[in-house]
């Protein structure tokens, strides 16, 4: 494939990947709205790396989800204010703060994922997952290009 057409096809995937996450969001706000639950998906996504593994620092939460310190204390903040993670210090150092979720955060994550599983359901519809797998693959290799750039 030539350049020039090569340009214009990671156009057109850049331009779908975004115009789908876009329209993703829309759709889990919506039903999250529709179940009463008050959480934007950035909030949801602090949630999710919590229900994977709790106790984490902002720092770490910050770098496995590519937010800049700022942000990630405004979502620690809108979460706290929710009553759904709390900030906890260590005992090794007092400076550092760890981001643990309360009772409610952790009771949210059943109800949180029945809709995103449903989601998930009605997004796929029929592909089949070997297709999905090969679209992940060249994301991945999107990714290692890019922070093979960034490293630089």
């Amino acid at each position: 494939m030539a350049t020039k057409q090569k340009r214009s096809v990671f156009s057109e995937i850049f331009e779908m990947s975004n115009l789908t996450g876009s329209a993703y969001r829309i759709l889990v706000r919506r039903r999250f709205k529709e179940a009463q639950i008050d959480l934007t998906v950035e909030m949801l996504q602090v949630l999710g790396c919590l229900w994977q593994q709790d106790n984490q620092s902002q720092q770490e939460l910050a770098d496995r989800l590519l937010k800049d310190k700022v942000s990630m204390t405004y979502l620690i903040n809108n979460l706290s204010k929710r009553k759904l993670v709390e900030r906890c210090e260590t005992e090794s150092d007092k400076r550092v703060k760890l981001i643990q979720l309360t009772p409610e955060g952790i009771a949210m994550e059943e109800q949180a994922q029945r809709i995103l599983a449903e989601l998930r359901s009605l997004v796929i519809g029929d592909i089949p997952a070997e297709t999905m797998r090969v679209v992940l693959d060249y994301y991945d290799q999107f990714n290692r290009n890019i922070q093979e750039q960034l490293a630089k």
